[in-house]
């Protein structure tokens, strides 16, 4: 992809230093402005509550990943940041590939839609917007390995865009009589779920009232002091039983025509009973190549991330648990933050996979995960903005 004569901002992402402590994600100097002439791209499933009853929650998940996918393979050869949120994913793109980006959500909305039975919201709100309502983008980068990175976003922006997005006949979103064909060149849905090792998946949003990074920092140090082995996956749970469970959904999503997704299930079915033979034979010997691939994958999953608000997947013991519902509740009764929970007894995580070297895995807790979450967040702003009233 050729870099056109006079833009600016092209380089914005690539050219931010990396960050290898998770603890350094909520340094607000390791943060850059978003350039001007970019936009926010978002997605998410409408009715996910609905979805999740009908037990449809990997096919929402898998419908946000193929944001990111898709995205990332219109803008083939540049580095954008992007955050997976359970049920939609938010992109940040140069304005350069507006048009181009509009037209392939677009089309994967009509995708999601035919294929999945899901209606999936795809809107763009350019920074420009943002910045006239006094708020503002930032963005980090951290690197959980070499080449492979998460992006962290503050500022408040991406609530006003979400806000902007969902209002009612908004005129950011996105609607194009010119479909684009896309591509999802790297989504991968071969693992079953990972099943806790703790006792329970804990899936948390929080939200912090002073819209600063300063009680993100906090909760993540105060939470890896009581559950300090809290990752949700390792290789204690690799998810290695046979047949994979959702195969199916992803290729339901991909290949339109019944019988020829039926051949790709099957060699893929194959496929991936082969790969998990070789990993369990192999998994303990970490200098292997599939060592290093399993060692990566679990450095590799976003199981702590911010995007204005901080979202974590953890597995935690009944105690560990309590402890944590513990603190976050003396920091919501001191007007810190708000935050939303759910439980399960297992985690998903869909896979966008480049090479041995480069891949992300987009974790989230089964049965509904950051979608209940960020449902119970949203009640309990809704009930204090009441009661203030």
């Amino acid at each position: 992809m050729t870099k056109p004569a006079g833009s600016r901002s092209w380089d914005f992402y690539k050219d931010i230093s990396s960050i290898q402590s998770i603890i350094d994600v909520t340094n607000i100097d390791r943060y850059a402005a978003v350039p001007e002439d970019w936009s926010i791209f978002i997605t998410d499933v409408v009715s996910s509550s609905a979805a999740i009853t009908s037990g449809q929650y990997k096919s929402v998940n898998i419908a946000g990943v193929a944001t990111i996918t898709v995205i990332q393979n219109i803008c083939e050869g540049l580095d954008l940041p992007f955050v997976f949120g359970g049920d939609g994913a938010v992109i940040l793109a140069p304005d350069e590939f507006s048009a181009r980006i509009g037209n392939a959500l677009v089309t994967l909305a009509q995708q999601v839609d035919h294929q999945l039975k899901l209606k999936l919201r795809v809107g763009c709100v350019p920074m420009q917007a943002i910045r006239a309502l006094g708020s503002n983008v930032l963005v980090a980068k951290f690197e959980p390995s070499p080449d492979n990175r998460l992006a962290m976003i503050t500022g408040g922006g991406m609530q006003i865009a979400d806000h902007l997005l969902k209002r009612k006949d908004s005129p950011y979103l996105i609607r194009s009589d010119a479909p684009l064909p896309i591509s999802f060149q790297g989504l991968e849905c071969r693992w079953n779920e990972a099943r806790s090792v703790n006792g329970q998946i804990m899936t948390l949003i929080i939200s912090g009232s002073s819209g600063a990074l300063t009680p993100y920092g906090e909760i993540i140090r105060q939470i890896k002091d009581i559950a300090p082995l809290s990752r949700p996956l390792s290789h204690d749970n690799l998810p290695l039983t046979w047949p994979p469970k959702f195969v199916g959904a992803e290729m339901k999503l991909k290949v339109k025509n019944v019988f020829i997704r039926w051949l790709q299930v099957t060699k893929a079915t194959i496929l991936t009973g082969l790969f998990k033979l070789i990993v369990q034979a192999q998994k303990g010997n970490r200098a292997s190549v599939t060592g290093k691939y399993i060692d990566l994958m679990i450095k590799n999953t976003d199981d702590i991330k911010i995007d204005d608000y901080l979202r974590m997947v953890i597995d935690v013991s009944a105690t560990q648990k309590t402890e944590i519902i513990r603190l976050l509740d003396q920091l919501e009764a001191d007007g810190q933050i708000k935050y939303g929970v759910h439980y399960s007894d297992s985690a998903l995580f869909t896979c966008l996979v480049s090479s041995l070297d480069v891949h992300t895995h987009f974790i989230d807790g089964n049965d509904g995960g950051y979608s209940v979450a960020s449902k119970d967040l949203k009640q309990k702003i809704a009930s204090s903005a009441t009661s203030v009233i």
